[in-house]
């Protein structure tokens, strides 16, 4: 579990950021200022978010102290304050720390950069993969961050560097095996990106392995890599809120679906394949999905889509439930009668056996 450290005089607001914290299910521990290097000993937090106005120890005193430790050198640190001076701000920035938010703020900005520091975490292990791999891997997140930004202001995405992007991909796979990236991204799924990603290449390894032409490959990819595209203007703290969602939250998960097509329906050049996965990757054959269409009426990419994306969410390290094993989550979704298309799942079940057969 991701473990970030509290650093706050004030008692109230260290129990306040402790129950929002734990919305997305991280181990916090708090502390006060004077405190604050002796609980980081004891705690080795993943992120520490550090208030600037303290009385006895400021948020300077304890950045510079925490940053003369080689264990928290690179620990990235969020600082908190209600200055907006620009001296101090860039001051808080040659001192070390990683990010800036001005108080008061809202808690889905707080739970953005959060999220956003854990995806800049897991990127340092594309370092090993080798040069083409990782670089392709770069641009789609760089794509996906524009396409992202996009998304939220209502404005078309680039079609066509997205393609683009994924055509990368398939000849990178092509070239150098599926391997090493399968490797790399297996088992993230903590945000809409790392969940995208994984959409995005095991939905290319799959349809590879059922003998889909290159151009269906790619088409297909671009779907699992924009399918949840709506998502980033669903509240982070409903997004990745652990346990169950109360109605008013399910309700606006949902509507996910809706502002993903409303994007594509403004872009152009996307083939209807992705804008099939966008808005039917939740139906089930039973009718139990979003909009209630049953099996004669679900196209075989919004099957497929889902199936993919059923196997990402139960094998991935996600924040709001545990990773199951590859066995596992066969096994899980081969108990979900009436729901996943059964010649496809039996499809999907012999690839991922055969490690879609990228050893």
């Amino acid at each position: 579990m991701y473990k970030i450290l509290v650093v706050n005089d004030d008692e109230p607001v260290r129990r306040l950021l402790r129950l929002q914290l734990r919305q997305i299910d991280c181990e916090v521990t708090t502390s006060t200022g004077a405190a604050a290097i002796s609980t980081s000993i004891k705690f080795i937090p993943d992120m520490v978010l550090l208030d600037i106005e303290m009385p006895e120890v400021n948020g300077f005193e304890v950045l510079r102290e925490l940053r003369s430790y080689n264990e928290f050198k690179d620990t990235p640190v969020i600082m908190l304050s209600s200055s907006a001076d620009e001296t101090t701000i860039m001051n808080a920035f040659k001192g070390g720390v990683n990010d800036y938010i001005l108080k008061p703020f809202n808690t889905s900005v707080l739970f953005g950069k959060i999220i956003a520091w854990q995806d800049a975490g897991i990127e340092t292990q594309w370092t090993v993969l080798s040069h083409e791999q990782e670089k392709v891997l770069r641009l789609l997140k760089v794509m996906m961050d524009e396409a992202f930004e996009n998304t939220r202001r209502s404005t078309p995405l680039s079609a066509a560097a997205i393609r683009n992007a994924c055509e990368i991909l398939y000849l990178t796979i092509e070239t150098e095996g599926a391997g090493a990236i399968v490797r790399a991204v297996a088992g993230y799924n903590t945000t809409v990106f790392l969940h995208s990603l994984l959409m995005c290449v095991y939905i290319m390894l799959f349809t590879i392995y059922k003998g889909y032409a290159k151009d269906d490959v790619i088409d297909m990819a671009m779907g699992g890599l924009l399918h949840d595209i709506g998502s980033v203007k669903v509240p982070n703290n409903v997004l990745f809120k652990p346990g169950k969602l109360d109605i008013t939250e399910y309700k606006d998960t949902v509507l996910h679906v809706q502002y993903g097509t409303e994007i594509m329906d403004k872009t152009q050049g996307l083939p209807q394949v992705v804008k099939n996965i966008c808005r039917y990757h939740h139906e089930r054959m039973d009718g139990s999905g979003y909009e209630g269409m049953k099996a004669e009426k679900i196209c075989t990419e919004a099957r497929l889509a889902a199936i993919v994306e059923t196997y990402c969410a139960v094998t991935g390290k996600k924040l709001n439930s545990e990773s199951k094993t590859s066995a596992d989550a066969l096994s899980y979704m081969m108990s979900l009668r009436g729901q996943l298309d059964p010649k496809l799942l039996e499809d999907f079940k012999e690839a991922v056996l055969n490690n879609f057969k990228v050893n």
